[in-house]
Formats: C-alpha cells, sequence, structure tokens
C-alpha cells in the first residue's frame, strides 16, 4: 500500500501549544513533497487530538470499538456541483455538460450533477416560502427539494452551472431554483 501511517505523542506540558498541530504540518508537507497521495492514522476514539486531525483534513474512513481510522488526502481535487438546466438530451447545452463531465472524470475531480429537469425541480415558490422570504421569517421550514439541493452546494467547493441563453435570460426553471435554494439564512442574512 502506498499510503503511510504515522502517530505522534506529546508530553503532558507541551499539549494545547500548537507544537502538535505543527509536527502534524509539517509531516503531511513533508509526505506530500515526496509524492505521497494520502496518509493515515489510527486515533483512540476519546483523544483530545481528534478535532485537530479533523481541522488538518484527517477524515475518519474506519473504526473498531476503541479507535478511529483516519485518512488525509494530501493532493487535494475539489468536490464540484454542476448545475445543469435545459430540457432536452438532443441539444448544444447537453452536449456541453457531457463534454464538461468528461474532463472532471478525466481530471479525478469528484463531482454531482443537479440537473434540474430530470429531477423535476419545482421552480415555483409556494406562498410560504415567499412569507419566509420576503419578511425573513426564518421560523418557516425550508422544503425537502430545498435542503437537497442546498447540501449539493455544501458539499461543493466550486459551483458550475451550464444552460442555454434564452432570449437574452436564463431559462425560468434556473431562475425559479435560484430563488428557492439561495434562502435567508443559508445564502444570505443578519450573520
Amino acid at each position: 500500500n502506498e499510503t503511510p501511517s504515522f502517530a505522534i505523542s506529546l508530553l503532558k506540558e507541551y499539549r494545547n501549544c500548537g507544537i502538535g498541530t505543527e509536527l502534524m504540518k509539517k509531516m503531511l508537507d513533508e509526505l506530500k513533497a515526496c509524492g505521497y497521495k494520502q496518509a493515515s492514522l489510527s486515533v483512540q476514539k476519546q483523544n483530545y487530538a481528534m478535532k485537530m486531525y479533523q481541522k488538518l483534513g484527517f477524515q475518519i474512513i474506519d473504526e473498531n470499538e476503541e479507535e478511529y481510522i483516519m485518512v488525509c488526502q494530501l493532493v487535494k481535487k475539489m468536490h464540484i456541483l454542476v448545475v445543469y438546466c435545459h430540457p432536452s438530451k438532443n441539444s448544444f447545452t447537453h452536449a456541453v455538460k457531457e463534454s464538461f463531465v468528461k474532463g472532471l472524470e478525466d481530471a479525478g475531480y469528484s463531482y454531482e450533477i443537479s440537473d434540474l429537469y430530470a429531477e423535476n425541480f419545482c421552480p415555483v415558490m409556494s406562498e410560504d416560502e415567499y412569507v419566509r422570504e420576503g419578511f425573513y421569517q426564518i421560523d418557516h421550514p425550508v422544503k425537502e427539494d430545498v435542503l437537497r439541493e442546498q447540501e449539493k452546494i455544501n458539499r461543493a467547493e466550486i459551483i458550475v452551472f451550464i444552460y442555454p441563453d434564452f432570449w437574452t435570460a436564463s431559462p425560468a426553471m434556473l431562475e425559479g431554483w435560484f430563488q428557492r435554494v439561495w434562502t435567508y439564512g443559508f445564502a444570505y442574512g443578519n450573520e
């Protein structure tokens, strides 16, 4: 296996001083410079350093009764959300989307597609959604289809929009997606 596994330990008086974080960063930089694509470690479930490992990019990939197995990807590939909006598979826009996705795959990027027509996304804002957005009434719930789209956005590091230009505007379906998905408290607000 091409994944080095390592561990660090500090004497109690040197903990919570940033030393462990700096050691980990240096080790990860060194592994990356040597051409490794990922690194792993095992950590006891109650270990106070769990948060530090997660901040450095380690993710839990397995566990047993006592410990987590964590991996850090050293060569980061961005996760991309493709929001695709066209009703026909027999179109130039569809060909652009297919070509773009092939490029993502060839480059090794992870991605997901929101195909608004294929998923029957409802672009029509309900009265309850209007009240929530128009009067900033955040206590009104967000609809499930909108929450799913927001989860995709949160997973993405890049959002790509592929759609035709209909008389100098995006399709109504995409306009509705923006109006319903970019909600108060998610895309904008007081914080």
